[in-house]
């Protein structure tokens, strides 16, 4: 960029310089009379003080305007740079939003993931803890003792491995523990969740989802018991499973289809549901379909009556059914000599697995039927009623790895016998919701501070958005003001106007019957940067071989025509387009010297002939004889004294019409002023007044003008 101080001290050395001049004038003018003897012309000497005085204030009126000039063109190269800065920040700022947003993102998702955990432990405790989803089950301390003792008595008799349920009615534990039990609880509770009040089962037809609820609803019951009565740790767990609600469905399935009313357990059901299941190899036949008092098959069956039952009920119904028989099976289990009870509260799943687990999977099912409830009263009419049958299946670890053989192995594993339900199988651990909260909290406040990186990240981008908006306003507004003071001057030139006639190629010579390589351009060039003082006085180039700008390039403007005469010995001067940065061209012509090809003497009469010169042949173009390699330039072809290159000749066989010569680093070269002064001004001594006047004014007017067409050039 040009600074004022240095502008003004160029223009200010050429306003010295025209004042001087006129001075000068009127100095020899006056020395001239007295040379003559003649009398001092008073008025003569006036006359030239005004014109002088006159002078001097066109050259500081032009100063002025060329200051101002200079001024508007560093305003815009300032305002260039600003929008570029504004660019840059606006760059950045997009940047930073962007990573803001994804780092806002990531938090948001880390939030929404604890979020979940923490609603689905806490979905849990809600659910044991809300008296209108589970029921609660209370115990005398009576009856929690009495069941202590019952299981570390029956305990050490299950882990033995050898074991009948004879030997457990033997121990004296046993009778005290069925006293206290049979001190029924009462239970007083109705499941009021609006949902479950709002689903219809089919007991023909239970999805798998609705017996999956079932399921889950159980095990959580039982869990609840076995805590209340102190005796989780030796029982284990109760856990629901896909596979195990599979097997109380088929059996519900086929107890809803027999003809039977016996209020007893369906063995062909039992044992055909076992079978497909891997839990035997015994096939279920015809002889099975009987009913019994008692099954080894794993179930727990509560008989429910009432006229007006169907094989419609909502899900809380049903969990009404459940709950009702799990407290009849606890409290009043005397006639099937607890045997119920035993199972519900996991007496059989205290003998381990191979693998130390002590767990008893569930599943559990609801059918409709008729049942007479005379069934063992033969003596009595039958009593049958529409019934609810409620089936709690049961399997231990042990027990289903017992049943080992491929066949039994492969069908567990298909039925997913062992696969968990992951809700209601345990109690809620209060302390996994502890540390589910303390990670939601982390979450939330990384959440929050992204949130507000975020806000700041887009107030910085519409902080950028709008300084650059207003930087591009500014330089636009200078532009258009610069543009309006070059068109008021008249002095909006492009490139070819002004470097136009200053363009020298460098003279070309080749052998007859080659191609031709690129024009190249002899000039030096103005480089973008560098010094001050160079930027001044590249506008005042006005003689050939002058630097030009940086990217101007040369190319042939008539590519037949130079095929043609590179063909034919000779002297020519062909068209050569020159392209400048600005999009301007302008063409110029370039000397081409065609030597004769060389010819091989093969006899006397051919070496006589080839002696013979022909006479040069003017061809079509503008080709000459003469044998002096000149640099032409633009404007007369002819004008001026040719400055004399010594390049070398060019030999490239690369095709050459119409490609242009890239400039390289190489070829460039630093501007700095090549007009010195000599030390010691010498003043014009002739002419008349008013033609030094006007040289003076012509100079400033140049300098001016090169001025603001170096500034619209680098614009």
């Amino acid at each position: 960029m040009i600074s004022k101080k240095i502008a003004r001290e160029a223009l200010s050395t050429i306003a010295v310089l025209t004042t001087a001049t006129a001075l000068g004038v009127a100095t020899s003018t006056s020395a001239k009379a007295d040379s003559n003897n003649s009398t001092p012309d008073n008025s003569a000497v006036t006359t030239n003080t005004n014109e002088a005085q006159s002078q001097q204030q066109a050259t500081v009126s032009a100063q002025s305007a060329a200051n101002t000039a200079v001024a508007t063109a560093n305003t815009i190269q300032q305002q260039k740079t600003a929008v570029g800065d504004a660019q840059a920040s606006q760059t950045t700022a997009q940047k930073n939003l962007a990573n803001a947003q994804d780092a806002l993102t990531t938090a948001n998702q880390n939030l929404a993931a604890a979020q979940n955990k923490v609603n689905q432990l806490q979905n849990k405790i809600d659910y044991y803890a809300n008296t209108r989803a589970m029921p609660t089950f209370t115990f005398t301390p009576e009856q929690t003792a009495a069941t202590q003792r019952f299981i570390n008595d029956v305990a050490p008799i299950m882990r033995s491995g050898n074991f009948n349920s004879n030997d457990f009615y033997r121990l004296s534990s046993f009778a005290a523990w069925q006293a206290a039990m049979t001190t029924r609880q009462g239970l007083n509770w109705q499941d009021q969740n609006g949902d479950d009040q709002k689903i219809i089962l089919d007991l023909d037809h239970l999805t798998a989802d609705q017996v999956n609820t079932l399921s889950k609803f159980t095990a959580a019951i039982l869990n609840q018991v076995r805590q209340q009565l102190g005796i989780a740790g030796t029982v284990g767990t109760a856990v629901a499973t896909s596979g195990m609600g599979d097997v109380a469905q088929e059996v519900a399935t086929l107890y809803g289809e027999r003809t039977d009313t016996a209020a007893h357990h369906y063995i062909y059901a039992l044992k055909k549901a076992a079978f497909d299941h891997g839990m035997t190899n015994q096939y279920a036949t015809a002889a099975d379909m009987v009913t019994r008092g008692s099954n080894s098959l794993g179930e727990s069956l509560l008989t429910d009556g009432n006229v007006n039952y169907t094989n419609r009920m909502t899900m809380a119904q049903a969990k009404n059914a459940i709950a009702r028989a799990v407290n009849d099976m606890l409290f009043n289990d005397r006639g099937s000599a607890m045997g119920h009870a035993m199972s519900l509260l996991g007496v059989y799943s205290i003998l381990p697995d191979s693998q130390g687990r002590t767990v008893d999977y569930v599943g559990t099912s609801i059918s409709y039927n008729d049942i007479n409830f005379n069934t063992d009263r033969p003596d009595k009419a039958p009593n049958v009623y529409p019934s609810h049958l409620i089936h709690f299946m049961q399997y231990t670890s042990w027990e289903i790895a017992s049943h080992n053989s491929a066949s039994e192995r492969a069908k567990q594993a298909q039925s997913g016998l062992t696969h968990v339900l992951d809700e209601y199988d345990d109690i809620a651990d209060p302390a996994a919701l502890e540390q589910a909260l303390d990670d939601i909290a982390v979450a939330r406040g990384e959440y929050y501070r992204a949130q507000t990186a975020q806000a700041n990240a887009q107030k910085a981008l519409s902080t950028a958005q709008a300084a650059l908006q207003t930087a591009t306003s500014d330089y636009q507004a200078a532009q258009k003001k610069l543009n309006q003071m070059q068109a008021d001057q008249g002095i909006s030139l492009s490139d070819a106007q002004k470097y136009g006639n200053l363009v020298m190629i460098t003279p070309i010579t080749v052998t007859a019957g080659q191609s031709t390589s690129a024009p190249q351009i002899a000039n030096g060039f103005i480089t973008p940067v560098n010094s001050q003082a160079a930027q001044i006085f590249a506008a005042f180039a006005n003689e050939p071989g002058a630097e030009i700008p940086y990217g101007t390039t040369a190319s042939w403007a008539d590519a037949s025509q130079l095929a043609v005469d590179t063909q034919r010995a000779g002297n020519y001067a062909e068209d050569v387009l020159i392209s400048f940065p600005d999009g301007s061209t302008t063409t110029i012509q370039a000397a081409l010297t065609v030597q004769p090809a060389a010819v091989t003497l093969t006899d006397s009469n051919e070496a006589a002939n080839s002696l013979t010169t022909a006479p040069a042949s003017q061809g079509q173009g503008t080709a000459t004889a003469t044998p002096q390699a000149a640099l032409l330039t633009a404007g007369s072809h002819q004008q001026g004294t040719a400055a004399v290159v010594n390049a070398a000749a060019a030999t490239s066989t690369a095709a050459a019409a119409h490609t242009t010569t890239p400039t390289t680093a190489a070829s460039l070269k630093a501007t700095t002023s090549r007009r010195t002064t000599d030390g010691q001004a010498q003043l014009p001594q002739t002419g008349s007044q008013q033609a030094a006047g006007m040289g003076a004014l012509g100079l400033l007017a140049g300098m001016f003008s090169g001025l603001l067409g170096l500034k619209k050039q680098r614009d």
